[in-house]
């Protein structure tokens, strides 16, 4: 176990590797963790078929960008696919689909904003980010405007155990981030 573990740290996170890469490796193998504890929590929160689906989906996703990168060396590609079909995306849908902004999900908004800031270059990264906060901002207005947009969770206990998963995930995720600079 230990030497597939250092297998594992050299592989994505070798010294010699970028920052960039070595933050999008974080991301993914992170994405795909948290995406299957998300989809866990959300049987618990019993927050629908729906959101359980698309947090599945969203690990998968994190799982085939990250053997796509390792082997084709494509990463701006993959910024970019995770910016829209994630944060863009999904994220939005997922906000809607579990409780809104009573919700863990805008922990995830700023976890987004922050890899957004990190993987995208110049101008890419201003434009994605200016979108970002629009989206993630129209997203809290709809659902106090019109709160029926929002699926909300069966019980109180519900929305305790989102909030509560949404900022240890997140908050993990941006610590082992905060970790892999320090170390760099």
């Amino acid at each position: 176990m230990k030497t597939r573990l250092l297998s594992l740290k050299y592989r994505y996170f070798g010294e010699d590797a970028p920052l960039d890469v070595q933050t999008f490796h974080l991301l993914g193998l992170a994405g795909m963790a948290a995406g299957a504890c998300v989809a866990l929590s959300s049987l618990f929160t019993q927050a629908g078929a729906p959101s359980v689906a698309l947090n599945l989906a969203a690990s998968a996703l994190a799982f085939v960008l990250l053997r796509y990168t390792r082997k084709t060396g494509r990463y701006r590609q993959s910024y970019r696919i995770v910016v829209a079909a994630v944060f863009l995306a999904a994220f939005p849908v997922l906000f809607f689909t579990a409780g809104g902004y009573r919700s863990g999900m805008p922990c995830f908004f700023v976890f987004a904003l922050v890899f957004t800031a990190l993987m995208l270059p110049g101008k890419e990264r201003a434009a994605a980010l200016i979108a970002e906060f629009a989206i993630y901002a129209a997203c809290c207005a709809a659902a106090y405007l019109r709160p029926e947009t929002v699926t909300p969770f069966a019980s109180e206990r519900g929305y305790v155990i989102d909030v509560l998963t949404g900022i240890v995930a997140s908050s993990v995720l941006l610590l082992l981030v905060i970790l892999l600079y320090i170390r760099i």
